[in-house]
């Protein structure tokens, strides 16, 4: 709760900077854009929310930005890169609120109730199989700061084709589940691969806490 409590919304100020330069591509740095648009969930529900930043917007930007949204409590915001490890990327609020992610797939959370800790994931070529089952292991924070395992049992398939609509792009996308039952419950992620093989859009479980993120890739 005290991280809940600690989230911040700033988003509508970054909507406000990116509005005023969606006229002028050559408004504003990439490094302005960046610190004004890494702002996330509030969670308080009379809190105003930001309006999602149009395709003019995002391109004027020119930074990479992850649109997420907190199905939990019904807030959504952007998210710019913080850094790079290997083959894993960390996105972050300004207020260090973090996901990092492996191919898109959340590998670790800060800043978010109940964070992930770390993960042993499937594959993206798991995922794509469309079929069989993959074991994932989930590590948390006990009460006493130790970290736990929870494993899932997860298994695979194809929801076929879809359309989808990202920042005013529409994508031909095919859709995957996975449907993961272990000690913490059941709760089934989403993914939809577009035609680059890119996850332009998932719907993914971080824990009892939080719930699940969406994520919308906004690279075009």
């Amino acid at each position: 709760m005290r991280h809940a409590k600690a989230l911040v919304a700033g988003l509508i100020v970054a909507a406000s900077f990116l509005s005023g330069c969606g006229n002028d591509p050559t408004a504003g740095s990439g490094k302005q854009v960046l610190g004004v648009a890494k702002s996330l969930f509030s969670p308080h529900k009379k809190a105003p929310q930001p309006p999602e930043l149009t395709r003019a917007q995002l391109r004027a930007g020119g930074v990479p930005l992850l649109l997420v949204k907190l199905t939990k409590l019904g807030t959504h915001g952007y998210l710019g890169v913080y850094g790079t490890n290997r083959d894993v990327v960390t996105w972050s609020t300004t207020d260090h609120t973090t996901i990092s992610l492996r191919n898109g797939l959340i590998t670790a959370t800060r800043g978010l109730p109940g964070d992930l800790m770390s993960a042993s994931l499937p594959t993206v070529a798991d995922i794509r199989a469309g079929s069989g089952a993959v074991a994932r292991t989930h590590y948390y924070l006990d009460g006493l700061d130790q970290t736990v395992p929870v494993v899932y049992r997860c298994i695979m398939a194809d929801a076929g084709p879809a359309a989808i609509d990202v920042a005013q792009l529409t994508y031909q996308t095919h859709h995957y589940t996975e449907t993961c039952t272990g000690q913490n419950g059941t709760f089934t992620n989403e993914y939809w691969f577009d035609g680059k093989n890119v996850l332009r859009q998932s719907r993914q479980w971080v824990s009892p806490l939080t719930g699940s993120l969406e994520i919308q890739d906004l690279a075009e």
